[in-house]
C-alpha cells in the first residue's frame, strides 16, 4: 500500500532527474547517486539521523569513509547501531545521543548530510 509520496515512482523518478540526472528509485536514490558521483568523503556529519539508514547506505557504498552521526533519540540509534553491525560498517560510525547544534565539534567535515530531519528543527 502506497501511503506516502516516496512510495510512488512516477514522483521520486522526476525528483531524481533534477538531483542526479537520472530517473532512479527510492525518495534518496537521486541524492545517493550524486554524493557518490562527487565523493568519496573522508568524514561526515548526520545532523539528525534517525535510525541511519541513509547514512548506513553512503558508509556501505564507500561514499563516505566515517560517519559521526546525532540524534535525540537513543531508541532510534540502537536501531541504526543494529543496523551498520548488520551490514558491516559499525566501525566506521560514530552514534551520539545528543543535540547536534549545542556544541561545534572539534573534527572538520567534508560533508553535512541532513536528511528526514529539518521539520525537527525550529531555527533551521
Amino acid at each position: 500500500e502506497r501511503t506516502n509520496f516516496w512510495h510512488f515512482p512516477e514522483i521520486c523518478g522526476p525528483l531524481n532527474v533534477k538531483i542526479c540526472g537520472k530517473s532512479v528509485t527510492g525518495v534518496s536514490g537521486g541524492v545517493a547517486r550524486r554524493l557518490a558521483e562527487i565523493g568519496p568523503f573522508e568524514r561526515a556529519v548526520s545532523v539528525g539521523c534517525g535510525r541511519g539508514t541513509k547514512e548506513t547506505a553512503l558508509l556501505h557504498q564507500d561514499t563516505v569513509k566515517h560517519f559521526t552521526m546525532y540524534d535525540l533519540s537513543p531508541a532510534r540509534l540502537k536501531e541504526a547501531a543494529a543496523l551498520q553491525a548488520k551490514r558491516g560498517v559499525a566501525e566506521r560510525a560514530d552514534l551520539i545521543c545528543a543535540d547536534a547544534f549545542a556544541s561545534v565539534p572539534e573534527e572538520s567535515f567534508d560533508l553535512v548530510y541532513w536528511a528526514s530531519s529539518l521539520h525537527h528543527m525550529p531555527d533551521a
